[in-house]
């Protein structure tokens, strides 16, 4: 999808979409160049997969440093899409982990692990 049809495919996007992640912000993130964007969207869902298997075994582990660096990266990554929540719940992951906070670990994960399904699919849907 080019320039075009990536402006009108983001002014169709609903409520729960806008929610996920600010279009204009992540487009300013990135000198409005549309074709990074998708790139990038590409490139942050199979990375973002790899940082949440790196957490689950990081919380099997109770390996407080492997979640908490997994966790930095989903965060840095949501960060450039302008994804408050996930950048969010990416953060509390984070603090949990540099807290050694292990028992907190598999409901911090969760709630990411769903924030993060909703992202990618309104990404995708914005992306093409």
């Amino acid at each position: 999808m080019r320039g075009k049809e990536m402006s009108e495919q983001t002014d169709r996007f609903d409520c729960a979409q806008g929610e996920r992640f600010d279009m204009e912000e992540a487009l300013k993130n990135m000198d409005g160049d549309r074709e990074l964007f998708q790139k990038l969207v590409e490139l942050f869902l199979e990375e973002s997969s790899f940082h949440m298997q790196a957490i689950r075994e990081g919380i099997e582990r109770e390996d407080a440093g492997a979640v908490r660096k997994a966790a930095h990266a989903i965060k840095g990554t949501a960060g450039n899409f302008a994804a408050k929540r996930t950048f969010e719940l990416a953060g509390q992951l984070e603090v949990l982990g540099r807290e050694g906070r292990v028992g907190e670990f598999a409901k911090a994960f969760e709630a990411l692990r769903q924030e993060l399904d909703l992202l990618g699919q309104a990404l995708l849907h914005v992306a093409g």
